[in-house]
């Protein structure tokens, strides 16, 4: 009964985490959709900062390319070239940052979807995963406290109506004491029965396999 009540305690807790849960649950829908508006919007700012970073680096290296060929024939100082190198790898580091931060955006931008295609009763599923698995070891319990309890029963091999009650649950009997008297009238037999196994002092009548011995009545 103990063990019951804990279920029935432990089965409320979960029909009441499922529904916070099921509500939890599109209100993280409707989130990841505006997460995931905000993530194309932001991937689409970066992709275009990338391309015209790449083409400004693009424009620079030539550039590069025409000073070093000025400055070979003496046209130009070499301080001109240092400005314009600077200016390169400048470009070259943005270009870096832009396409790195465009991997990361994608990447999230694939999870957030993969997420979002979650149904609402798997996303619910994850979510009281704790509350389901508390139940069912309290199911195991309980299948587990009724085979003990199957096991316990004593029973007639034969129809009829018990007579008398020899033992009762917890008292202790001998090798050859009887548990009860069972009468089947149409066979004219009485049965009596006790615990199997004892060769000799007392057990305590708890259980367990039974052997039924059949008394022809008179």
């Amino acid at each position: 009964a103990v063990l019951e009540a804990e279920r029935s305690r432990a089965e409320a807790r979960y029909h009441a985490d499922r529904s916070r849960a099921m509500y939890d649950a599109m209100e993280q829908e409707s989130d990841m959709a505006s997460s995931i508006a905000r993530t194309e919007r932001r991937l689409a700012d970066a992709r275009t900062g990338y391309l015209e970073a790449s083409a400004e680096l693009d424009v620079q290296r030539v550039e590069a390319q025409r000073v070093r060929r000025l400055v070979s024939q003496k046209m130009v100082d070499r301080g001109r070239l240092a400005s314009v190198e600077a200016r390169t790898a400048s470009l070259q580091g943005r270009v870096e940052g832009s396409r790195s931060t465009l991997v990361l955006l994608e990447r999230q931008l694939e999870a957030s979807k993969e997420r979002l295609s979650q149904t609402t009763e798997e996303r619910v599923a994850e979510l009281i995963a704790p509350r389901k698995r508390e139940v069912d070891v309290i199911d195991a319990r309980l299948r587990a406290m009724r085979s003990r309890k199957e096991g316990l029963v004593l029973r007639s091999p034969v129809s009829g109506h018990v007579a008398t009650v020899h033992r009762q649950v917890g008292s202790v009997a001998g090798p050859d004491m009887p548990v009860a008297t069972v009468i089947a009238p149409a066979e004219g037999r009485v049965v009596a029965a006790w615990l199997e196994g004892w060769e000799s002092g007392v057990g305590e009548l708890l259980g367990g396999n039974t052997r039924f011995q059949a008394l022809r009545g008179g």
